[in-house]
């Protein structure tokens, strides 16, 4: 009875890391639910991770009563600005304020670094559906915009 159980465990541990890694790979690593890879999938990766380190290392020098409160530990912790994928140009750019450009998309610039931000949410979309290969694909085009070309859509859909 012992062994049923620690295959069905191993059978569940093994489903929970494949849907990790599945989920993480689909939000991370392909373009916008479609089978093509991002380019920019390692740099954004790298961004998280650095992130993620500077509110880890904020986080605990903060709750640490310890330490001075002008150091973060960041500085002191082994990771410093050179050798961070994101140039300190880049991060002020993402910090810029952004201007509406049209209905749900918002750009700025700083230091000859454009950065531009669109808000689904916020755009009207009407659906058109196509067949390709005998599949119904369902396309969403924002309102006064041209839907694309059937040519077109195969060609992406190969």
């Amino acid at each position: 009875m012992n062994i049923i159980q620690n295959k069905y465990s191993k059978l569940v541990f093994v489903f929970g890391v494949a849907y990790l890694i599945s989920n993480f790979s689909i939000k991370n690593v392909f373009l916008g639910n479609s089978p093509r890879i991002n380019p920019y999938a390692g740099q954004n990766m790298m961004a998280k991770a650095t992130n993620f380190w500077s509110k880890t290392t904020s986080l605990i020098a903060f709750k640490n009563p310890f330490t001075n409160s002008s150091n973060t530990g960041f500085q002191n912790g082994g990771l410093n600005q050179a050798s961070t994928s994101i140039s300190s140009d880049v991060a002020e750019a993402l910090n810029a304020p952004l201007s509406k450009v049209s209905q749900g998309v918002y750009a700025g610039e700083k230091n000859d670094v454009k950065v531009f931000e669109v808000r689904i949410g916020e755009i009207e979309y009407l659906e058109y559906t196509f067949n390709i290969k005998g599949k119904e694909i369902k396309i969403k085009v924002p309102k006064g915009q041209e839907p694309p070309s059937q040519q077109v859509l195969e060609a992406v859909y190969k």
